[in-house]
């Protein structure tokens, strides 16, 4: 259990202060240090010495782009990641060093976990590791970073596997979007119906037909990050059918109206809500709430990542 002590110095070194650019400064050198202490905590040593080379290479110009292997403390399988100008070090950090997933960790026991946007896979190993019995369904839309998720998730080729495709709200072809949202890398790639005259890219099936698919009647766990995609997904009609299947739900919302949206849609429903990081975690979704909480959108902070 976490003593006070703990928590108030986690706490400092996660939140920017307010004040004089003295506080700014010591708050900087304190996250920092805190982040590479975490870090060699979190990965063998020589893992964490050859990141921070890759990093202090970044910052001083020297983007080498390559694929490296990473090793997590108490594992022998080697986790991918993309060096240079690339997102996965900061998705590494969110899932791995602040653990934005811990809360799920509250969930009992789940069997089947849905991942709608694996990226490379991180999230899914996380999980993975977090629960031995849970099957993992990871989802994710482009070409490279699905290679990279499957490499990713092949020590747990029994219970995990990996499709590449977009989650959308029917099944259809959609095209790929990159460069645009956000910072601009990898983890920022969008779907979005083919122009006029455009090829698609990329099949999109829908979490229903999934559901058949895999011979699923119960998801225990749903973890959703699209890029923006959410909008379409829960302003459809037919997303109630699917999320009365669901018990629990992390979200990562990107904008106010996907914010709206979403918890439109779970109106109704009771369920308990938690913030983790750019998480909203809901729990213990249950169908009717007529004696529970309602919660609003319009009380949750939606953070944008490329701040």
């Amino acid at each position: 259990m976490e003593t006070p002590v703990k928590t108030a110095l986690r706490e400092y070194v996660l939140r920017p202060p307010s004040g004089s650019r003295l506080k700014v400064a010591i708050w900087r050198i304190a996250s920092r240090a805190h982040r590479v202490i975490r870090l060699y905590r979190c990965v063998t040593a020589w893992s964490a010495t050859r990141m921070i080379a890759s990093r202090l290479g970044n910052a001083v110009g020297r983007k080498k782009r390559s694929l490296e292997r990473v090793y997590l403390r108490g594992s022998c399988d080697a986790l991918y990641m993309r060096t240079g100008d690339s997102s996965d070090f900061k998705a590494f950090t969110q899932i791995f060093l602040e653990e934005e997933y811990k809360p799920l960790r509250a969930i009992a026991a789940p069997r089947v976990i849905v991942d709608c946007g694996s990226n490379v896979g991180y999230s899914s190993r996380y999980l993975l590791e977090a629960f031995p019995s849970a099957r993992v369904i990871a989802i994710e839309p482009d070409p490279e970073n699905f290679r990279i998720c499957q490499l990713n998730l092949e020590p747990f080729r029994n219970r995990a596997s990996v499709l590449q495709a977009a989650v959308w709200t029917h099944a259809t072809q959609l095209s790929l979007s990159r460069g645009a949202f956000r910072d601009g890398r990898e983890w920022t790639t969008q779907v979005r119906r083919p122009g006029e005259g455009e090829s698609a890219d990329v099949a999109a099936i829908d979490i229903e037909s999934l559901l058949k698919k895999e011979a699923i009647d119960t998801i225990d766990l749903l973890k959703i990050d699209i890029e923006g995609s959410e909008l379409e997904l829960f302003r459809s009609e037919c997303c109630g059918n699917w999320i009365r299947r669901v018990k629990n739900l992390a979200i990562e919302l990107h904008d106010t109206d996907c914010a709206n949206t979403f918890f439109a849609a779970l109106d109704g429903f009771q369920y308990d809500l938690e913030q983790s990081g750019e998480l909203q975690i809901c729990l213990n979704i249950q169908l009717p709430a007529e004696d529970g909480l309602r919660h609003s959108a319009g009380s949750i902070p939606v953070r944008d990542r490329s701040a």
